[in-house]
Formats: C-alpha cells, sequence, structure tokens
C-alpha cells in the first residue's frame, strides 16, 4: 500500500507540470514511508473504501481539468491523513506500533554457527 500511494501522488505531482516541486514533493513521500506504514497499520493494513474513492475523485477532477476540484479533494484527504496521526498521538495507540515495512519486521533466519 505504501508503494501504490506513492506512485500515485507522484504521478498527481508530475501532472502538474512543475519539476522543481515534484522532485520536492517525492523526497517528501520517501522520507515519510514509515510514518505512512503507522498510517496503513492503524486500520490493519485494510485501508476503508472511501480513501480509494478519494483517489478516483481526485483523478476524474485531473482528467476533467478541474483544478479548483482536484485541490478541494486533496486538502480534504490531506486533513484526514494529518487528523488520523493526530488522533493516534493522543490516544496513544502509537505505543508499540512498528513502522517497520514488512521486509523488516520478519523474524531473522536461523543463525548460522560460530555467529552472534
Amino acid at each position: 500500500m505504501v508503494d501504490a500511494n506513492r506512485a500515485f501522488h507522484a504521478e498527481v505531482s508530475r501532472a502538474g507540470g512543475n519539476p522543481y516541486l515534484t522532485a520536492f514533493y517525492l523526497r517528501l513521500l520517501d522520507d515519510g514511508r514509515r510514518m505512512l506504514r503507522v498510517y496503513f497499520r492503524s486500520f490493519q493494513d485494510d485501508l476503508p473504501a472511501k480513501f480509494s474513492r478519494e483517489h478516483a475523485a481526485m483523478i476524474r477532477a485531473i482528467v476533467a481539468r478541474d483544478p479548483e476540484r482536484a485541490e478541494k479533494i486533496a486538502a480534504r484527504h490531506a486533513r484526514q491523513v494529518r487528523d488520523r496521526f493526530a488522533d493516534l498521538a493522543r490516544s496513544r495507540r502509537l505505543d508499540g506500533m512498528s513502522a517497520a515495512t514488512p521486509s523488516e519486521a520478519a523474524p531473522p533466519g536461523p543463525k548460522r554457527p560460530g555467529r552472534r
């Protein structure tokens, strides 16, 4: 989900036609991957369908060349993510929640003799 989210938002940024802002946004997306992992984990990795619908609505607004509508949807989407993090922090549900990626969370392989 983290990779798909990055790909989606990268394409939305590229559609804006500003390579400077796209490069900045890609760094932001990459730097925020661990936080986004926590965000998805807060939904037990089963993101509510309304968020996919928001992405679809953004695509429709972009295809329709309706920047005001796209901006309104994007702003609502960003507020939702921000508010979820704030709620998680306030409720302390972040305690014990790992930001590890699935490959990092995998149990280590068997130890080889003579290695610690």
